[in-house]
């Protein structure tokens, strides 16, 4: 474990020793006490002991001193029992802290965690825990781990940059003849006027740029169309044949196609597709020189973390081929490091300005449209000292114990990300982890860093989150279900927007069933799961390579969407099953009137299953396929 805060390095300065300044030589890092790292760097080492008056004014003694110096990191150990964390440019990751983390991480069993923190006055610390690699590597503030759904406040902010570009005149691309200017409230269907149409009208003709921004489409999540491969266009055509459960503008419901159609304008509309576009004018202004889009890229640099599957702590491998690029890129394709990622808070904590140089990255109207509320995410807050969420563009508001919050997570195959500004109080805090579900650690450690700095309560969110979840098991089939009979349901079933899937039984005799159980999940299936009552289906999909559907009572199943490692990954060879999402999705099966399985729904939610129209279950589903043959 290590952490880092920020000092300043002189290029010409005479100071005495009563000043307390050394310059040390750098020194290794050991796991059991970290020591002090410096490279050609002046540590202020004593001024506690030197100037016992001025700790309390320790502001002071920067400011005095900033003219000498230029800001430099610095890797610091810190005797325990010494520390002190209360004085004005404290290090917020002190002894106690760290251990909370630690024990935090080990609880939940997170391989390896990173921690950047831009702090209220200027200076930046990083931490990091656990490994990244299963050969024990250690994780460090250069290590680069997949973002996830935090990268969607880089497609807001590129969407935000493009319409600069529009209003100050320095777009490269006209509009379409019937357009003028590009704004926040441009409707979709004015700009890809050949391409955008929904199931829902009013949607198709009035949805705009801030709609698809704040998921307010109507649609769910969809995330099970598209494939590897898919072009950003194909995943915007596709969503005439997706299903909406929501009236246009009714319910916010999280879309991450939304994005994705998001990054196809903005590609259209500049001379770059989305993920140079993110790289000319986002991370090449910021230096954020280690970030990227491509696991080709990460691997080059030799410094990106594997990945865990969050359940079974099984080392998986990253899920994004280099041909999803474009598609990933917007709603989660960002990959980066804790140092890069403070650049990007410290950004945003400006307003949209860099911080280094005060150049303008996304103009002060762009970055106020972003960072505002658009949407209802929660009517209640979930907790006394939290409010009630809403939805910016990329970005979630609400407050913890009152103080003004602006934040995201994210999520992938192998992943788990958590992003927190507190914009009224100047603090910025990222942590990451190389497992996916992982939130609990990273909710509770970001929470523990504001009430230290802030100086509030200490809420107890490792009670709030509870146990560490067991590995999740497929759900177990109802044998006693007998009508109608599972062959029944086997068979193939067709989605305009989804595709076919092929339904299998135990005893199905095809030869791509027999492939799923005797290859696909040999030596997965115990005697409770490989039933008569279940169903296995093939689903190559960007998260997922399986569906199993285990039978409830009836005609109604829970499924889940899987990838089965029947020879293991990396030093493990044993195998095993990864699923990102460990609930099941509720299933329901439909009849024709003489009984015969015609048609298959599948539900984001429960509660949209338990809403759902008996004689029309497709009006809330997420799913719906009807049997082909």
């Amino acid at each position: 474990m290590f952490v880092r805060l920020l000092v300043r390095e002189s290029r010409s300065v005479q100071l005495d020793a009563a000043a307390a300044l050394t310059l040390r030589a750098c020194a290794p890092i050991t796991p059991a006490q970290p020591a002090i790292m410096v490279r050609r760097t002046f540590i202020l080492t004593s001024l506690g002991v030197m100037f016992p008056d001025l700790v309390a004014s320790s502001s002071l003694i920067l400011s005095s001193l900033s003219s000498l110096f230029r800001w430099q990191a610095l890797d610091v150990a810190y005797p325990g029992p010494n520390f002190i964390s209360n004085p004005v440019g404290a290090p917020i990751l002190g002894p106690e802290i760290t251990t909370f983390i630690e024990e935090v991480r080990e609880k939940w069993k997170a391989p390896g965690v990173t921690i950047a923190i831009v702090r209220p006055d200027g200076l930046e610390e990083y931490g990091g825990f656990g490994k990244s690699t299963e050969d024990g590597d250690e994780v460090d503030p250069d290590t680069l781990f997949s973002i996830g759904s935090c990268s969607k406040a880089f497609a807001s902010a590129s969407m935000g940059i493009l319409i600069d570009d529009f209003a100050e005149g320095r777009n490269k691309t006209g509009l379409p003849p019937n357009l003028d200017k590009l704004v926040w409230s441009t409707k979709v269907a004015d700009l890809l006027p050949d391409d955008w149409l929904l199931q829902d009208k009013r949607a198709t003709e009035s949805a705009t740029l801030i709609d698809i921004l704040t998921h307010l489409s109507g649609l769910p999540r969809h995330d099970m169309s598209y494939l590897h491969g898919d072009a950003p266009l194909a995943n915007a055509r596709r969503l005439r044949h997706l299903e909406p459960t929501y009236e246009f503008r009714e319910k916010w419901q999280y879309n991450n196609i939304m994005y994705i159609v998001a990054t196809d304008i903005i590609a259209r509309f500049s001379t770059l597709n989305y993920t140079s576009f993110v790289e000319e004018r986002i991370f090449k202004p910021l230096n954020m020189s280690t970030s990227s889009f491509s696991e080709d890229e990460a691997d080059n640099k030799g410094n990106f973390s594997q990945s865990w599957d969050g359940f079974n702590n099984r080392r998986m491998p990253y899920r994004f081929y280099a041909e999803d690029r474009e598609v990933i890129g917007g709603p989660g394709g960002v990959i980066s490091s804790a140092k890069d990622m403070a650049k990007w808070m410290k950004m945003l904590l400006n307003e949209g300005k860099n911080a280094a140089t005060n150049e303008t990255i996304i103009s002060h109207s762009s970055f106020t449209t972003i960072t505002g509320a658009h949407s209802i995410v929660t009517s209640r807050p979930q907790w006394p000292d939290t409010s009630v969420m809403t939805y910016g563009l990329g970005w979630i508001l609400d407050s913890y114990q009152g103080h003004n919050r602006v934040w995201h997570n994210g999520g992938l195959p192998g992943f788990s990300t958590l992003l927190h500004l507190y914009p009224d109080d100047g603090l910025g805090i990222f942590l990451s982890s190389n497992g996916n579900d992982k939130h609990a650690v990273l909710t509770a450690s970001a929470a523990r860093i504001a009430e230290d700095v802030f100086g509030l309560s200490h809420i107890p969110w490792v009670n709030r989150t509870g146990s560490p979840p067991p590995t999740p098991e497929l759900p177990s089939a109802n044998n006693n279900s007998t009508s109608p009979s599972i062959s029944q349901f086997e068979g193939t079933y067709h989605s305009a927007g989804y595709g076919n899937v092929t339904l299998c039984s135990q005893v199905s005799s095809s030869d791509e069933c027999r492939k799923l159980y005797e290859e696909d999940f040999r030596g997965l299936l115990g005697p409770e799961l490989h039933s008569d009552q279940t169903l296995l289906a093939s689903y190559e999909r960007m998260w997922c390579s399986h569906f199993y559907f285990a039978r409830g009572t009836g005609l109604q199943f829970n499924s889940t969407c899987v990838t089965p490692f029947p020879k293991g990954y990396g030093a493990d060879s044993t195998p095993f099953i990864s699923s990102i999402i460990p609930d099941p999705l509720p299933a329901q099966f439909t009849v024709n009137e003489n009984g015969e399985v015609n048609g298959l729904a599948v539900y984001e939610t429960r509660a949209d299953y338990e809403g759902c129209d008996p004689d029309a279950p497709w009006k809330k589903a997420m799913m719906w396929f009807q049997k082909s043959y």
